[in-house]
């Protein structure tokens, strides 16, 4: 599979066109340049990228992917996976989400705290190979925008 930064393009055309409350701190064109260095600047497997969405008990997996609110890449076939990193811009906090599929089902993370300014933290999928993976983050106010390499 190349390299995929589809997710970025896509966060950055929502971007576009809607604006981004990133913080009270943080512009929109900060965002915008962060996702940018974010899609140009992986050297994984995959890129996943997408703003901020506010917390939604209701909200299901599936529901944020049709809503773009959470990014889904599948694989052509499982793939082994050396690592997943998360970070964020624009935010304080953010809760991470992160899915993935594999021989045994759908696992998730559920939502890993992560403080935006220690720069990317590491997600444990285990070791078995991944058929897809998808991921979101969420802030108490809907701020800022994250970004998730595949390695």
């Amino acid at each position: 599979m190349k390299k995929t930064s589809v997710a970025a393009a896509v966060a950055l055309a929502a971007l576009a066109l809607t604006g981004c409350s990133a913080s009270q701190s943080t512009d929109d064109g900060a965002v915008q340049r962060w996702l940018e260095e974010r899609a140009d600047s992986t050297d994984g497997v995959a890129q996943l990228s997408g703003l901020a969405v506010k917390p939604d008990d209701e909200r299901t997996l599936d529901g944020a992917i049709a809503a773009g609110e959470a990014v889904r890449i599948d694989f052509e076939s499982p793939r082994q996976i050396a690592s997943v990193e998360f970070e964020c811009f624009g935010a304080e906090t953010m809760d991470a989400s992160i899915y993935y599929e594999s021989g045994s089902g759908q696992v998730g993370t559920g939502g890993t705290d992560v403080r935006c300014a220690d720069g990317p933290i590491a997600i444990d999928v285990g070791a078995a190979p991944l058929s897809a993976i998808a991921a979101s983050g969420i802030n108490d106010d809907g701020f800022g925008a994250w970004s998730v390499t595949v390695r």
